[in-house]
């Protein structure tokens, strides 16, 4: 029997699900827990890298267990043939290894963001939790998982905060769909491709749903077929799984080439300009960030064990009332940027003499350089704007900026550069990062 192995990182879900769908499809899986002997998963035919929240999304989704050892060594059984499948957080691991699209020796060319759900001017906010419908957008049995009838439609529920398919590689989506990798799209339930929100649910450039690489062996997508008890049902998902067992009892697999090693030091990009903002809120968790902590522990085990990850979140405040200071004192009061229960916030306001007790003025005296990462389509930003403007209007703000701050403690000049470049920091293709000042 054919048998499949269901990576569990921590924080992943839905793997039992996705056990007991390919048990009705005529597979056996097995759960692989990340902590694992790593060769062990050499002895599977598959896999299949479930959905959930590994290592608590920290960072951004599969940032993290993307830079997990256990990925090099599906790394190394992917390129030998063997069939991967990535569900919802699973397709952001493998988007953020390159195994998806697989361009230029598997470099980072893409990016799951977060949704963009805007309709007639209006903002939906990010997280989606809905059923939608999809079908196939290249030819039958293109890849491992759309051996079946071209028509179908199928109904995919949808859970997750960062689904949208995006590059800013001008030509990256002209060369999918060229390579015919643009495996699923989103469409209504006539099965037209509308591209806008809800037939589009996540704002995905060309409604993508899902995306395989070359080869046709590996998958990243964003539905999740295993969650749904009508798995004998056509309009469901067992299609996909079906095809990824036919696939594998058809082809023989090919030798490597690759070292499974990755290497991220390929994609260019520049650094942003730092937005004009009349202050900066600079939040921070009295207790400790956990997420500070993983990012930390991820740049040390790259190497750099000399340097310390400091998070902070940046709030700008961009606004045509000459009283500065009242305007953010009002809006900490609030508590809609930060929870003074549980957080500190700094202020960055030049020839402040603010006086209020819960703030603190912040020059940034940490050695080493600090970082601004933020969202290219910023829904949070737009959302904090709106309430602002609609709640608040006598302190006339235009816009409310959002990013995370990361200062590099004992790094500056070539090393900081290094770092950045890791691209641990931020997604090039759904993030801009400045040197702040």
């Amino acid at each position: 029997m054919i048998k499949i192995a269901v990576i569990l990182f921590p924080g992943t879900n839905c793997e039992e699900e996705t056990i007991r769908m390919l048990k009705d499809c005529g597979m056996e899986g097995e759960l692989f827990r990340w902590n694992r002997n790593y060769e062990e998963l050499r002895k599977f035919d598959g896999y299949v890298i479930a959905g959930g929240f590994s290592y608590e999304d920290r960072g951004r989704s599969g940032l993290v267990a993307s830079f997990d050892p256990i990925m090099n060594v599906i790394r190394e059984e992917a390129n030998k043939g063997k069939v991967v499948l990535g569900i919802c957080n699973g397709a952001q691991i493998l988007v953020e290894t390159g195994l998806v699209p697989g361009f230029d020796d598997q470099k980072l060319s893409m990016c799951l963001a977060w949704n963009k759900r805007i309709k007639d001017g209006e903002v939906y906010g990010d997280w989606v939790s809905k059923w939608t419908y999809m079908k196939m957008d290249i030819p039958r049995g293109r890849c491992a998982f759309n051996d079946f009838d071209e028509n179908v439609i199928l109904r995919v529920p949808i859970a997750h905060g960062e689904g949208r398919f995006v590059s800013n590689e001008k030509d990256l989506l002209e060369r999918l769909i060229e390579n015919e990798q643009t495996a699923f799209r989103y469409c209504d339930e006539e099965g037209n491709f509308i591209d806008e929100y809800p037939v589009n649910p996540n704002g995905a450039m060309y409604n993508l749903s899902a995306v395989c690489n070359e080869e046709g062996n590996v998958m990243a997508m964003m539905p999740h077929p295993e969650r749904t008890l009508k798995a004998l049902d056509s309009k469901y998902m067992n299609h996909i799984f079906q095809s990824m067992k036919g696939w594998i009892g058809a082809h023989e697999r090919n030798p490597s080439t690759s070292s499974g090693l990755r290497e991220r030091k390929k994609m260019k990009y520049s650094l942003a300009e730092m937005p004009e903002v009349q202050a900066s809120l600079l939040v921070s968790l009295i207790i400790t960030d956990n997420e500070e902590w993983t990012l930390d522990q991820t740049v040390k085990s790259l190497g750099f064990d000399d340097v310390n990850l400091k998070k902070r979140v940046w709030w700008g405040i961009e606004t045509d009332n000459d009283d500065v200071e009242a305007v953010v004192n009002k809006i900490v009061e609030t508590g809609e940027l930060a929870n003074l229960n549980k957080e500190k916030v700094e202020t960055i306001i030049e020839d402040s003499k603010l006086q209020d007790s819960r703030l603190q003025n912040s020059r940034l005296q940490n050695s080493g350089e600090a970082f601004l990462v933020q969202q290219m389509d910023d829904m949070k930003s737009m959302m904090k704007t709106e309430y602002f403007q609609s709640h608040y209007p006598e302190l006339k703000i235009k816009n409310i900026h959002r990013g995370i701050l990361w200062t590099l403690e004992g790094a500056d000049g070539d090393k900081a550069k290094e770092i950045v470049d890791k691209f641990v920091l931020h997604n090039p293709h759904s993030m801009t990062v400045a040197k702040f000042s």
